[in-house]
């Protein structure tokens, strides 16, 4: 069939415009998978034909583009962008003349026109063999002049397709990553939110254009600002993905590398907003991308321990302030849970109320969401096991694994996990804010073994990036935080044994971070009645400290004293006071120790020892 149609057509006087219109609408859709023999023939026809072909194919764009004149009879005067973008693909070459009109399309005064015109030459431009911007220069220059176009779509359209640009034109990076600076700072949030999209949908796909244009990580962070959550989330969430992704990958240019150390940091830094989205999607954040959870035990905590080791002090607050607001939320949670164990009364309904009332305070809308958790706390009491397994995700000594297996288990009862089911969204917002996979005992006792490492100047300080000056201190530094918040997972004889071994250590910095840990952990529950065995090796060590140790030393070891073994051991301070007393001489080398150290008595045994006190006051103050 093609040897008989070209030489018919290539000899012919002239090619009606009936004939143009059967060969070319067969090179569109529908005809183009619905009709694959006629397709197949058509393209053929193009490219043996094109020196007879290109003349009228010229004409026929320059009545539909120049003039605007649609021939009604002819089927592809409706689908004319289409055309030019087979045809593109078939044999440019007929389109030399036509492509420069375009620029005349994309300067229309009607809307309608230029968004047609920005999307064919928006694919075209993004082909991953397209030399289309090297050779009609002009006309790119005239496309991305439509990301400042007056119509919203038409910007969002060419932000949409900014991304598949980036990926497949490297030598257009640079004309892109300016539009889209310009963009990201547009009027209109959907075109900022699309802004946002396109340079967090290249990085997932392919991290070289942003490592290559830090210009689009900045844009990122700007954004991460913004007045609208919808684009805080989209930034921030971006950030820690590329964070997540690329923080141990070797191949990561060093501008990268030095972007990871302002992600972490101003992720945290979004913990001081006021708005709760905003901290729950930190919250979730820190527990997904900055130290996934998903991780195993020995390499979640060189994440944690990087983290922590690298913030700067308003991060380090945000940390905090995360571990103490989800403590009291799962304080709260418990409570909620504890409610639905007790008899059926009014009492107890009133008491469900108030709790719920309590925990919808940390999540979005908290009217919706009230009415939610009321329909969680019915499902609660139907359902025994529903009610299992919050308790374990609520416990304070559950493993990251079980908290993690029960929380599948608790979302698998609350339907489809989809947009519109927000009973299932608000119960697990809840769950997110509430769970405690970070750290379990053994995670903790990974992290000792590389703070260990770290005070021994050991070659985890270089393999974490640490400061070898800070390494130790941020480790135990930490230690204390988590001591706040997980103390039921220090206590474990080895963990306890390894905290001992801490306190022998030279560094004069060591043993008050140490005696401050245990401090806390007896206030969870005192040592002296739990591990009798491990206070009569601890107590030596305080006296010794409390008595010739640095002030510091001395203020730590009386207060972990008191709260551990005071009780069980009344007399425990004799000696102190005594060597104490001996000590309140300006002459003495412990002079300045001792006043600390009677100020710390004098708070924590002052009805004991009061005259004592009065005495050595009188006398030696």
């Amino acid at each position: 069939m093609l040897d008989i149609l070209c030489p018919l057509i290539c000899e012919s006087d002239m090619v009606a415009s009936e004939l143009l219109d059967i060969i070319l609408i067969n090179i569109v859709e529908p005809n183009k998978s619905q009709r694959r023999n006629a397709y197949s023939l058509a393209k053929d026809l193009i490219l043996k034909c094109s020196n007879t072909l290109e003349p009228y194919i010229q004409s026929f764009f320059n009545h539909v583009l120049i003039l605007g004149k649609n021939e009604k009879n002819l089927a592809i005067s409706t689908k004319t962008y289409d055309l030019i973008y087979e045809l593109n693909r078939i044999s440019p070459s007929v389109l030399l003349a036509v492509l420069p009109q375009l620029e005349c399309k994309l300067k229309s005064t009607v809307e309608q026109e230029r968004h047609g015109t920005v999307s064919l030459l928006a694919r075209m431009f993004s082909e991953r063999e397209s030399n289309l911007a090297k050779h009609h220069s002009v006309l790119w220059q005239a496309f991305l002049s439509r990301f400042n176009d007056i119509s919203v779509s038409i910007r969002i359209k060419c932000v949409q397709y900014a991304m598949h640009l980036l990926l497949n034109q490297p030598t257009l990076r640079q004309d892109l990553t300016e539009a889209l600076s310009l963009r990201s700072s547009d009027s209109d949030m959907n075109v900022r939110h699309e802004t946002v999209m396109a340079i967090v949908s290249t990085a997932k796909h392919d991290f070289e254009p942003i490592a290559d244009h830090e210009e689009l990580l900045l844009v990122v962070k700007q954004r991460m600002c913004d007045k609208k959550f919808k684009i805080r989330k989209e930034a921030t969430s971006g950030l820690a993905f590329i964070y997540k992704t690329y923080l141990n990958d070797p191949d990561v240019p060093q501008a990268t590398k030095k972007a990871f150390t302002w992600i972490k940091d101003k992720i945290l830094h979004g913990y001081y907003r006021t708005c709760v989205e905003d901290k729950s999607l930190v919250e979730r954040l820190v527990n997904t991308s900055l130290v996934p959870y998903q991780l195993p035990p020995e390499e979640r905590m060189k994440r944690l321990y990087h983290l922590y080791g690298t913030i700067d002090d308003y991060a380090k607050k945000s940390f905090m302030e995360i571990q103490k607001t989800q403590l009291l939320i799962r304080s709260h949670l418990k409570d909620f849970l504890d409610n639905h164990k007790k008899e059926d009364s009014p009492q107890r309904d009133r008491e469900i109320q108030a709790s719920i009332k309590l925990l919808t305070r940390y999540l979005p809308e908290s009217v919706k969401a009230a009415e939610f958790i009321g329909k969680f706390s019915q499902h609660l009491i139907k359902d025994s096991s529903l009610l299992s397994s919050m308790d374990t995700i609520a416990k304070q000594n559950s493993s990251t694994a079980e908290i993690s297996e029960a929380t599948n288990l608790v979302l698998r009862k609350l339907g489809q996990p989809v947009m519109t089911n927000l009973y299932y969204n608000t119960v697990k917002a809840l769950l997110e804010r509430a769970s405690s996979v970070m750290i379990d005992s053994q995670a903790l006792k990974a992290l000792f073994n590389h703070v260990e490492n770290c005070l021994s100047g050991g070659n985890m300080i270089e393999e974490l990036g640490l400061h070898p000056g800070t390494a130790g201190y941020r480790g135990l530094e930490l230690l204390n935080v988590l001591s706040n918040t997980f103390a039921c997972h220090f206590y474990h004889p080895d963990i306890l044994d390894k905290l001992l071994d801490l306190s022998h250590h030279d560094d004069e910095y060591i043993a008050p971070q140490v005696l401050t840990m245990l401090t806390t952990i007896g206030k969870y529950s005192a040592l002296g009645d739990s591990y009798p065995e491990f206070t009569e090796k601890l107590i030596p060590i305080c006296k010794k400290l409390a008595v010739s140790g640095t002030p510091k030393q001395a203020k730590g070891a009386i207060r972990c004293l008191y709260v551990n073994v005071y009780k069980s051991k009344n007399d425990i301070f004799d000696d102190i006071v005594e060597k104490t007393k001996m000590n309140l001489e300006p002459d003495s080398d412990h002079y300045e120790t001792a006043i600390v150290a009677l100020g710390h008595l004098a708070i924590n045994v002052a009805e004991k020892y009061n005259v004592h006190f009065k005495n050595m006051i009188s006398r030696k103050i």
